[in-house]
């Protein structure tokens, strides 16, 4: 007789749990990790839906505006031409996260003893330089400035130390991530393969992170499929 033989048919694989991201995500420069339902956000930015700075008292900067569509990157680094002064404050938060890598800022509060006393630590242990005078004689009256496209502040250059020079002229100063001659453009996104894989040619690469197409997602956007 013939041997009977059984043919095993394998389950069909279960369809990949497919979990939503907090409303916002994607829309404020997040990418959406469907398997975990969780908005990974681009650097210098948290929250469920990417809405919240990390380093609060940088993005509140003399000149500073955060938009949806235009994220604002932080000063704590040299980001090619990009100079603009940043307040001791801001550099506080930096140096929180290991990222103090501009040694010059300004102080818009002498009087408050935090601030002084890690500027003094900082002299010493860095060599920071703290101007005490520039933001009273150049940026106090600047904040409803529109000339840098809220990614920039319209100002002369700041000296070490002292109000600036009556020699030096007021010009857009961008922020780390803009330039142009009003800080209209962005300069934070590069080419990809600066990013992890060339973010596997479905993402952009913003900052050395890969802001991956809508549906894809990971490190180098590898995972996931088009919506």
């Amino acid at each position: 007789t013939t041997p009977v033989v059984s043919h095993r048919i394998a389950p069909a694989a279960a369809p990949r749990a497919y979990r939503l991201c907090a409303p916002g995500c994607v829309e404020n420069g997040g990418v959406c990790n469907t398997e975990l339902g969780r908005c990974d956000c681009p650097p210098f930015v948290g929250g469920e839906a990417c809405t919240q700075p990390l380093l609060p008292a940088c993005s509140a900067l003399v000149g500073m505006r955060q938009r949806r569509d235009a994220l604002v990157a932080s000063p704590c680094l040299i980001d090619g031409a990009a100079r603009a002064p940043v307040s001791c404050e801001c550099l506080m938060g930096c140096e929180s996260l290991g990222l103090m890598g501009v040694r010059e800022c300004y102080v818009t509060d002498p009087s408050n003893g935090t601030t002084m006393e890690w500027v003094r630590r900082q002299r010493g242990m860095r060599g920071l330089e703290a101007n005490l005078d520039y933001f009273s004689a150049a940026l106090k009256t600047a904040d409803a400035d529109t000339k840098c496209s809220g990614h920039g502040v319209f100002a002369p250059p700041m000296p070490l130390s002292g109000p600036p020079l009556s020699t030096h002229r007021p010009g857009c100063i961008c922020y780390p991530g803009w330039g142009g001659a009003s800080c209209e453009h962005s300069t934070a996104v590069r080419d990809r393969r600066f990013c992890l894989n060339g973010c596997s040619q479905l993402g952009r690469c913003y900052r050395n992170w890969c802001q991956c197409d809508r549906g894809f997602f990971g490190i180098d956007c590898s995972l996931g499929s088009p919506p």
